[in-house]
Protein backbone atom coordinates (compact mmCIF):
# COMPACT_ATOMS: atom_id res chain seq x y z
CA UNK A 1 0.00 0.00 0.00
CA UNK A 2 1.39 3.69 -0.58
CA UNK A 3 1.61 5.88 1.85
CA UNK A 4 2.09 8.68 -0.34
CA UNK A 5 -1.24 11.26 -0.77
CA UNK A 6 -2.32 11.28 -3.73
CA UNK A 7 -4.36 14.44 -5.36
CA UNK A 8 -6.41 15.68 -8.19
CA UNK A 9 -5.49 18.83 -8.76
CA UNK A 10 -8.28 20.88 -11.24
CA UNK A 11 -7.34 24.13 -12.78
CA UNK A 12 -9.90 27.24 -13.31
CA UNK A 13 -8.69 30.64 -15.06
CA UNK A 14 -10.42 33.39 -12.06
CA UNK A 15 -9.33 37.19 -12.59
CA UNK A 16 -9.79 38.04 -8.56
CA UNK A 17 -10.64 41.70 -9.22
CA UNK A 18 -14.42 40.57 -11.07
CA UNK A 19 -16.52 39.44 -8.49
CA UNK A 20 -18.56 36.54 -10.77
CA UNK A 21 -15.66 35.50 -11.71
CA UNK A 22 -14.35 34.46 -8.13
CA UNK A 23 -17.73 33.39 -7.78
CA UNK A 24 -17.89 31.15 -10.70
CA UNK A 25 -14.51 29.14 -9.31
CA UNK A 26 -15.79 29.15 -5.91
CA UNK A 27 -18.84 27.67 -7.28
CA UNK A 28 -16.95 25.40 -9.35
CA UNK A 29 -14.56 24.21 -6.17
CA UNK A 30 -18.10 23.54 -4.40
CA UNK A 31 -19.57 21.12 -7.07
CA UNK A 32 -16.00 19.10 -6.57
CA UNK A 33 -16.89 18.35 -3.09
CA UNK A 34 -16.54 19.43 0.75
CA UNK A 35 -14.28 22.58 0.14
CA UNK A 36 -12.16 22.74 3.46
CA UNK A 37 -9.10 25.25 2.90
CA UNK A 38 -8.68 28.43 0.48
CA UNK A 39 -5.38 30.03 0.01
CA UNK A 40 -5.77 33.01 -1.83
CA UNK A 41 -1.97 34.37 -3.13
CA UNK A 42 -2.97 36.85 -5.92
CA UNK A 43 -1.05 40.37 -6.38
CA UNK A 44 0.43 42.58 -7.69
CA UNK A 45 3.48 44.92 -7.32
CA UNK A 46 4.40 48.15 -8.95
CA UNK A 47 6.91 46.63 -11.70
CA UNK A 48 3.75 45.20 -12.78
CA UNK A 49 1.19 47.00 -13.01
CA UNK A 50 -0.75 50.61 -12.23
CA UNK A 51 -1.74 51.50 -9.08
CA UNK A 52 -5.38 51.04 -10.04
CA UNK A 53 -4.67 47.71 -11.10
CA UNK A 54 -3.12 46.66 -7.73
CA UNK A 55 -5.82 48.38 -5.76
CA UNK A 56 -8.28 45.98 -7.64
CA UNK A 57 -6.41 43.04 -7.58
CA UNK A 58 -4.68 43.26 -4.00
CA UNK A 59 -7.37 44.98 -2.11
CA UNK A 60 -10.71 43.93 -4.01
CA UNK A 61 -9.63 40.40 -5.04
CA UNK A 62 -8.98 39.54 -1.48
CA UNK A 63 -12.67 40.96 -0.70
CA UNK A 64 -14.37 39.25 -3.57
CA UNK A 65 -12.50 35.98 -2.32
CA UNK A 66 -13.40 35.75 1.43
CA UNK A 67 -17.31 36.65 0.39
CA UNK A 68 -17.49 34.11 -2.31
CA UNK A 69 -15.24 31.51 -0.25
CA UNK A 70 -17.34 32.62 2.62
CA UNK A 71 -20.32 31.26 1.11
CA UNK A 72 -18.91 27.73 0.24
CA UNK A 73 -16.12 26.53 2.79
CA UNK A 74 -17.06 23.53 4.98
CA UNK A 75 -17.96 23.94 8.68
CA UNK A 76 -14.60 23.98 10.32
CA UNK A 77 -13.04 24.86 7.27
CA UNK A 78 -10.05 27.49 6.83
CA UNK A 79 -8.66 30.88 4.85
CA UNK A 80 -5.11 32.00 4.12
CA UNK A 81 -4.26 35.15 2.48
CA UNK A 82 -1.19 35.88 1.86
CA UNK A 83 -1.25 39.76 0.86
CA UNK A 84 0.90 43.01 1.13
CA UNK A 85 0.71 46.41 2.67
CA UNK A 86 1.44 48.23 -0.63
CA UNK A 87 -1.50 49.80 -0.33
CA UNK A 88 -0.31 52.44 2.29
CA UNK A 89 2.43 53.55 -0.47
CA UNK A 90 -0.42 54.18 -3.16
CA UNK A 91 -3.03 55.66 -0.88
CA UNK A 92 -1.75 57.63 2.11
CA UNK A 93 -5.66 58.22 2.68
CA UNK A 94 -6.22 54.54 3.15
CA UNK A 95 -6.17 55.76 7.31
CA UNK A 96 -9.83 56.56 6.74
CA UNK A 97 -10.66 52.91 5.94
CA UNK A 98 -9.05 52.81 9.60
CA UNK A 99 -5.23 51.47 8.93
CA UNK A 100 -2.94 51.27 11.74
CA UNK A 101 1.09 51.98 11.79
CA UNK A 102 1.30 48.19 11.23
CA UNK A 103 -1.01 48.61 7.80
CA UNK A 104 -4.02 46.80 9.17
CA UNK A 105 -7.40 47.97 8.31
CA UNK A 106 -10.74 47.66 9.19
CA UNK A 107 -11.95 47.23 5.70
CA UNK A 108 -13.00 43.75 5.96
CA UNK A 109 -16.03 45.34 8.06
CA UNK A 110 -17.04 47.35 4.81
CA UNK A 111 -18.94 46.35 2.05
CA UNK A 112 -16.67 44.88 -1.10
CA UNK A 113 -17.87 47.80 -3.18
CA UNK A 114 -17.23 50.42 -1.40
CA UNK A 115 -13.79 49.31 -0.58
CA UNK A 116 -11.82 51.75 -3.67
CA UNK A 117 -14.60 54.60 -2.98
CA UNK A 118 -13.96 55.65 0.10
CA UNK A 119 -12.31 59.42 -0.93
CA UNK A 120 -15.96 60.20 -1.90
Amino acid sequence: MSRTPRFEVVTHRVDVSNAESVAEVARAADALGRVKSVVHTAGLSPAQASADAILHVDLLGVAHTLDEFGKVIAKGGAGIVIASMLLRRFVPECSKLGANRYGQTRAKTRPFRGLLYWRE
